[in-house]
C-alpha cells in the first residue's frame, strides 16, 4: 500500500465511529519504511539537497530530513538558503531536529532541549513547520525518553552507526523510539528487509549529507538516486513495504497513537451556556478567568494535579503572575493559594514554542479550530483549543462551534480531555521535578513568623547559649586547649576523645561567637587560640603536610596520617571566619600556608588522602561549603553544587537537584552553616528553600516534625547524615553512613534513626524564621535543654521527654528508664549539654540574626 493510500484510508477511518481503526491500518506483513537524511547543516550546498529530495520525490518516495541545529558556529542566518530549499518540498518532506546528546540526558533536560530544538527550528521556516520527530547519537547507556513528549515529539530515532535492522521500542507515554537502520549507497542495491508474520514490521533507510555531495552538479550524481528511489517505489507497488515519513509510522496500529485536546472558552458572553452544551456533548472544558494580560503576567496559569471527579466540566485554572527575570531567583505570586500542580502557559503555535520553557512553564499551543486540520492526521499536535467568547455571542454561533469540535471528536486518534488530564499526560512526573514545582508552590505561600519582642528573644537565646557554652566550660582539655566532640554524660558513659578537623573548626567558630556576646573575654579567646593552634599544625605523610584525619583531644600533637577534605574545608572556613573577626591574620596565613593543601587539588576536585591513597570528596554535600572555604583562602577548586551559569534560573535549579540526588540525602549541615560562617550562595539558599518546605510539607501532611542534619548515634553506625533524597519517587527521609554501609541505607534503618536535631532546629530559626522553626525550637527547649543525670539509687534526676514530644518528633539515642527497657529519646547531638555543634548554632544563631538584621 502507498503512503497516500494509507493516509488516506486511516484519515477516513477516524471519521467513521463505527469503523474499527485497526481493520483499516497497514496489513500486518507489510513492513512500514522511512527514508532519513540526516548532517543536513549549513555546510550542505543547498542545491545537492533540492537535487537528492526531487530524485526521491519523482518516484513517490517521502523523506525525513534531520537538521543540525543553530549554533555559536553557524548562527541561524547561515540556514537562510537551506530553509528556502527546503520550504519548496510540501508535507513529503518532514523536517527533524538533530539532539545530539538527548540520549544521555535526563527526562527535564531532554524536554528543555527538545523545546529549544523546536523552537529553533520554527523560528527558521516562515511556513510554521511542526516538528515530531528528534534525533540523536548512540550512546553506551541510554536514559528513557520520557521528556520529549512534553515538547509533543513522539518519535527519536537513535542514528546508526552500523547497518542492522530497524528495532522500535514505545514507551506508555507514546514516545516510540528506534534504532538502527541500513545505509544507502551508491551502486548497492536496497538492502531487503523480510517482513515477519503475524506481527508489525518497520525499517529505516539512511543517508548523510555527505553522501549527496555534488548531487547537482552532474547527471551522475543523480542517477544513483533514482535507482535507489525507483527500487523502492517497486517494492511498495508490489506490497513488500509502505514508504512514509518517520512521524507517519505513529500511525501504525500497534502504535495506538493518540492526541489530547483541551478545550479553554474565554470567559464572556454566552461562555456559560457554551459550557453546557460541551458538557451534554461529552466535551470537557474549562472557562479562562478574564484578567489583562502585561509582560508580567503572560499567560501563565496554575494548574492542579488532581483530577476532577467523575463527569465535571470546569476546572480551576489559577492566573498566576511569574518573575523569570535573568540572575534571580524564579518565583510566583497568586491571589489564591496554589495547591501541588504545574505551571502552565498557553502559546501560540506558530512559534513551535510547544514543552518546558526556560521558566519550567509547560508551554502548550492555544490553537484555534482553524489551525486544528480536521480531516487529516499530519500534525500530531496534541493542543488547547482555545474558543473567543466573540464566537458564543449567537446560539448559531455557537452551534457552527460545537459542531466542528464534533467532527474532531468523531477522529479515532483524538480525544477530548480535561486540562489536568491533558498537563498529567505530557508533563515530566519525576520525582525531581515535582520536588522543584512543590518547592515553587511553598515559596509562593511562605508565611514569616510572627513579630516578637526583640529582647525577649534575646534573652531566650542568650540562656540557651550559656547552657550549650556549659559543655566547653566543664570539659576542655586544659593542656591541649581541645574538647571532646561528644559524650555520654550518664556515670560510665563514653567520652569520644578523637576529634576532626571539622570538630576543631566547630570549636573555633564556637569561641568566636562566645567571645560576640559575651561568654568569655578577649584574652580568653586568644589563650584558648593559642593552645588549639599547636595541635593543627599537621602531620607530614608521603611528602605532604596536611591537618590529620584526627587528633586526641587528651594529647598534644598526636593523631593519624590521613587528611580529610571535607574537614580541611570546614577548619578553613572557620579559620576565615575568625581572622575576619579577632584578627590574628599573620599567624593564621602562616599555618594554611604551612599546608600542602595545593598536592590534594586534582583537576580543581578537593581530596582526601586515606592509608597514602587519594580520593575525591567531590561526591559530597561538603563540596561546595569547602570549595568555598578554599577560594577564601586563595586555591581554585570547584563545587558540584554551581549550576546556575550559562543557563536559565529554572534549569539551573533543576540541575543542581539533579546533582543533590546522586550525591545523597541533604541535610541541614553543612547548608546552614554556610549561611553562618561563610555568607548563603545562591545554589545552597536554594536548597534551603527545598530543605525547609520538603519539611513543612511533612508536618501539614503527616503532624510530624522533621528537622534532619548529621549527627552521631549511640550504637553502629555510630555517625549518620540525616537527609531529603530527592530522587526517591515518594518524600523520604534517608540517611547515609561513613562507608556507606549498606545495611543501614534502608527505609527501615532510616526510620529507626530519624531524629529531631537540635543544632539544626536552631540554625532554621535563625535562617528560616516562620511558624515551624518556632515549633521546631519550642520542642527542643522543651525536651532537650537538660542532661538526665542518673543517681546510685538509679533513681533519674533532670528532665526527660514527654511521651507527647516523643510522638511528635523523636531524639534518638538510648537511654535506661527506671523500668529496665531502653528507650530512645536523646542524641548525643541533640543532648545540649553533650553538643559541641549545637553550642555552636546555638551562639550563632543570636550572632547571625544579629547582622542579618533583615531576618
Amino acid at each position: 500500500m502507498r503512503r497516500r493510500d494509507f493516509l488516506q484510508v486511516t484519515s477516513a477511518a477516524s471519521l467513521l465511529a463505527a469503523t474499527p481503526l485497526k481493520a483499516a491500518f497497514v496489513t500486518p506483513a507489510t513492513t512500514a519504511a522511512g527514508v532519513v537524511i540526516s548532517g543536513i547543516s549549513p555546510k550542505t550546498n543547498p542545491r545537492d539537497l533540492e537535487a537528492a529530495i526531487e530524485a526521491f520525490e519523482l518516484n513517490g518516495v517521502w523523506l525525513t530530513c534531520v537538521i543540525d541545529l543553530p549554533s555559536d558556529d553557524h548562527p541561524a542566518e547561515d540556514y537562510l538558503d537551506l530553509v528556502r530549499s527546503l520550504e519548496t518540498f510540501g508535507s513529503n518532506v518532514e523536517i527533524a531536529a538533530n539532539v545530539p546528546d538527548l540520549a544521555e540526558l535526563t527526562p527535564y533536560f531532554q524536554a528543555r532541549r527538545t523545546f529549544e530544538a523546536k523552537r529553533l527550528l520554527t523560528s527558521l521556516f516562515s511556513n510554521s513547520r511542526q516538528v515530531q520527530t528528534v534525533a540523536c547519537e548512540p550512546r553506551e547507556k541510554f536514559t528513557q525518553p520520557l521528556g520529549v513528549r512534553s515538547a509533543s515529539v513522539r518519535n527519536v530515532l537513535v542514528l546508526p552507526a552500523d547497518d542492522g535492522s530497524t528495532q522500535t521500542e514505545k514507551w506508555p507515554n507514546g514516545v516510540v523510539r528506534a534504532y538502527g537502520g541500513f545505509r544507502l549507497e551508491n551502486g548497492k542495491s536496497v538492502p531487503q528487509v523480510e517482513a515477519a508474520p503475524g506481527k508489525e514490521n518497520r525499517t529505516l533507510y539512511y543517508l548523510s549529507a555527505e553522501d549527496i555531495a555534488g548531487a547537482s552538479q552532474n547527471t551522475a550524481g543523480t542517477d544513483w538516486l533514482s535507482a535507489i528511489a525507483e527500487e523502492l517505489s517497486l517494492r511498495e507497488l508490489n506490497g513488500d513495504i509502505s514508504l512514509m515519513t518517520v512521524s507517519d509510522m505513529q500511525l501504525r496500529d500497534d502504535f495506538k497513537y493518540q492526541r489530547f485536546f483541551a478545550v479553554i472558552v474565554d470567559q464572556g458572553e454566552g461562555s456559560a451556556q457554551f459550557q453546557r452544551e460541551l458538557k451534554i456533548a461529552g466535551i470537557p472544558s474549562t472557562i479562562l478567568p478574564m484578567r489583562p494580560a502585561t509582560e508580567e503576567t503572560g499567560d501563565h496559569f496554575w494548574v492542579p494535579r488532581t483530577l476532577p471527579s467523575p463527569g465535571a466540566t470546569s476546572v480551576a485554572m489559577e492566573p498566576v503572575s511569574v518573575n523569570c527575570t535573568s540572575g534571580q531567583a524564579f518565583s510566583l505570586k497568586s491571589e489564591n493559594s496554589l495547591p501541588p500542580g504545574s505551571l502552565v502557559k498557553l502559546a501560540d503555535l506558530a512559534t513551535g514554542g510547544f514543552g518546558i520553557d526556560e521558566c519550567g512553564a509547560l508551554s502548550v499551543p492555544a490553537m484555534s479550530l482553524e489551525e486544528i486540520d480536521l480531516s487529516a492526521l499530519g500534525i500530531a499536535q496534541d493542543g488547547f483549543i482555545r474558543v473567543p467568547s466573540d464566537q458564543l455571542a449567537s446560539r448559531g454561533a455557537r452551534e457552527q462551534v460545537l459542531k466542528q469540535l464534533l467532527q474532531l471528536k468523531k477522529q479515532a486518534t483524538s480525544r477530548f480531555v480535561t486540562i489536568k488530564e491533558l498537563t498529567r499526560a505530557i508533563q515530566i512526573a519525576g520525582p525531581i521535578e515535582s520536588r522543584h514545582r512543590n518547592t515553587l508552590v511553598e515559596k509562593s505561600g511562605f508565611i514569616a513568623a510572627p513579630p516578637v519582642s526583640v529582647e525577649n528573644e534575646r534573652e531566650q537565646l542568650l540562656e540557651d547559649a550559656q547552657t550549650a557554652w556549659e559543655y566547653f566550660r566543664r570539659h576542655t582539655n586544659r593542656s591541649t586547649g581541645l574538647i571532646p566532640a561528644s559524650m555520654n554524660t550518664v556515670p560510665g558513659g563514653d567520652v569520644h576523645q578523637a576529634v576532626t578537623m571539622w570538630d576543631v573548626g566547630s570549636h573555633i567558630m564556637a569561641l568566636s561567637s562566645a567571645r560576640k556576646i559575651g561568654l568569655i573575654s578577649e584574652k580568653e579567646l586568644k589563650r584558648a587560640m593559642s593552645r588549639i593552634l599547636p595541635n593543627i599544625a599537621g602531620r607530614r605523610s608521603q611528602g605532604r603536610l596536611l591537618p590529620q584525619g584526627w587528633i586526641r583531644t587528651d594529647r598534644r600533637k598526636w593523631g593519624n596520617k590521613n587528611f580529610d577534605g571535607c574537614d580541611a574545608g570546614r577548619l578553613l572556613a572557620c579559620l576565615d571566619a575568625f581572622r575576619r573577626n579577632h584578627g590574628m591574620e599573620d599567624e593564621l596565613r602562616k599555618l594554611v600556608e604551612s599546608w600542602d593543601l595545593n598536592d590534594i587539588i586534582i583537576d580543581g576536585e578537593i581530596h582526601s588522602v586515606t592509608d597514602g591513597k587519594l580520593h575525591t570528596t567531590y561526591r559530597s554535600h561538603c563540596a561546595h561549603y569547602s570549595a568555598l572555604a578554599f577560594r577564601n583562602w586563595g586555591f581554585d577548586v570547584k563545587s558540584p553544587y554551581e549550576t546556575f551559569a550559562d543557563q536559565s534560573r529554572v534549569d539551573g535549579e533543576m540541575a543542581l537537584l539533579e546533582a543533590v540526588a546522586w550525591i545523597g540525602p541533604l541535610g541541614a549541615e553543612p547548608l546552614l552553616l554556610e549561611a553562618m560562617e561563610l555568607g548563603m550562595s545562591d545554589e545552597s539558599a536554594y536548597l534551603a528553600d527545598v530543605l525547609f518546605n520538603a519539611q513543612v510539607e511533612e508536618f501539614r501532611e503527616t503532624g510530624k516534625l522533621v528537622c534532619v542534619s548529621e549527627t552521631p548515634v549511640d550504637r553502629a553506625p555510630w555517625f549518620i547524615y540525616q537527609g531529603l533524597q530527592l530522587d526517591s519517587q515518594k518524600r523520604r527521609w534517608a540517611l547515609d553512613t561513613v562507608g556507606d554501609s549498606v545495611e543501614f541505607l534502608t527505609e527501615d534503618a532510616a526510620e529507626e534513626f530519624l531524629a529531631v536535631s537540635a543544632k539544626a532546629a536552631f540554625l532554621w530559626a535563625s535562617y528560616m524564621p516562620s511558624g515551624y522553626s518556632n515549633k521546631l525550637i519550642d520542642l527542643v527547649r522543651m525536651n532537650a535543654k537538660q542532661g538526665l543525670a542518673v543517681k546510685r539509687d538509679g533513681s533519674r534526676v533532670g528532665h526527660q521527654p514527654s511521651d507527647e514530644a516523643v510522638q511528635q518528633g523523636r531524639f534518638s539515642g538510648t537511654v535506661r528508664t527506671d523500668d529496665g527497657v531502653n528507650r530512645t529519646f536523646f542524641d548525643v547531638d541533640v543532648y545540649f549539654v553533650k553538643s559541641l555543634q549545637t553550642a555552636k548554632a546555638l551562639v550563632d544563631v543570636f550572632d547571625f540574626k544579629n547582622t542579618h538584621p533583615s531576618l
